[in-house]
């Protein structure tokens, strides 16, 4: 395939609001898992906190809202063929009276997102409510995805947030034999990590391997991933597409033709690990850069979203999330939808840095 004259950066970018979505609620639980904090889900447990609950629903609308789900189902789903089995699926839990059961925003969101997720083997379609927030209550930009068991120590939220503008570079550090690691959390903007991630190249330049740790990445933007990748590659690489399927429209991923921090070029050994934590773009990462042969991947399976989806107004309470795009592999021409990133050396009791600084003491790829 013929590269474009652009550099890495994607044809035409994703939708902010693909990109925000995707983020919108994993960036929040990752950083509190790696805290060490519980999180609940806002499609598993309501946080109620400053919202006034709506009155109940009559049947007549929950039957509409069924056939306005489907239909922003129909128009835009990237896999139209699992179409008929959602439909098949929500028409027969609504004949049986299932949500007849439900009057309440929140079960009903709930209960059909999660017949849709079962029919289309896809975690990304979900009905989501939208309760009325108690203005004197509720400020605007008040965060109701995820609820911490316990209040936030402010030390982890400047933490939190240092890592944040800092492009999403955590921690670069040079460990014993000469192995580089470098964490990622997240990819932010290219025009706000470029600079990141050539001054954490730049302190590796001279490491005998890396190890890069996504194990906590909820993902982001796929021109940032490109800009990190292109240290590791000589030469442009062609790691993936995205493919539109309203438009029609596949926007093709490269690696960069010139990196502004030294290079780490294809001869040196990479290390990537990952967990059930790893979303989204991190993921198409860690994918891209295996099966190209440029790292060997530690830890656990991934989180397994190879789509993004785009929000569709339904009501005044209810908006459906629908995948409309999704990734591709470009040396594969698969994807991780659901399965994950499968790791190369699979860490269920041990701790991934260890055995990949191991890995890399030895210069193996394989315990």
């Amino acid at each position: 395939m013929t590269a474009p004259s652009t550099t890495g950066t994607p044809l035409m970018p994703p939708s902010r609001t693909l990109i925000d979505r995707s983020l919108r609620t994993a960036i929040f639980a990752s950083l509190l898992a790696f805290y060490g904090l519980v999180v609940v889900p806002a499609t598993m447990k309501a946080i109620h906190n400053g919202e006034k609950m709506a009155e109940p629903l009559p049947l007549a609308e929950r039957d509409a809202l069924v056939d306005r789900t489907l239909f922003s189902v129909r128009e835009n789903y990237v896999l139209p063929e699992k179409t008929p089995l959602v439909e098949a699926e929500l028409r027969r839990r609504q004949a049986d009276g299932s949500y007849a059961e439900l009057d309440e925003g929140h079960g009903l969101a709930h209960s059909i997102s999660e017949d849709m997720q079962v029919a289309a083997s896809d975690r990304e379609l979900q009905l989501e409510y939208l309760p009325l927030p108690a203005a004197s209550e509720t400020p605007p930009g008040t965060v109701r995805d995820v609820e911490p068991v316990e209040p936030w120590p402010q030390s982890w939220l400047t933490g939190a947030q240092r890592a944040m503008d800092d492009g999403g570079v955590w921690n670069v550090q040079i460990l014993e034999g000469n192995v580089g690691f470098l964490q990622i959390l997240k990819f932010d903007h290219f025009y706000n990590a470029r600079d990141k991630y050539a001054s954490a190249m730049d302190k590796l330049k001279g490491t005998r391997a890396i190890i890069i740790d996504l194990g906590q990445n909820v993902g982001g933007w796929p021109e940032a991933a490109n800009t990190f990748a292109s240290y590791f590659y000589d030469q442009r690489t062609h790691l993936g597409d995205i493919y539109y399927r309203k438009d029609k429209l596949t926007v093709q991923n490269w690696t960069d033709a010139q990196t502004i921090g030294a290079r780490y070029g294809s001869q040196r050994p990479v290390y990537i690990l990952t967990s059930r934590n790893t979303h989204g773009t991190a993921e198409a990462l860690a994918y891209a850069m295996q099966q190209t042969g440029r790292a060997t991947i530690v830890g656990n399976p991934t989180m397994g979203s190879a789509h993004l989806a785009d929000r569709f107004p339904l009501s005044e309470h209810f908006q459906a999330w629908v995948p409309v795009a999704r990734a591709i592999d470009a040396a594969t021409g698969g994807d991780w939808q659901e399965s994950g990133v499968r790791p190369n050396v699979e860490c269920q009791r041990c701790d991934p840095k260890r055995v990949a600084h191991n890995l890399a003491l030895r210069g193996t790829k394989t315990p």
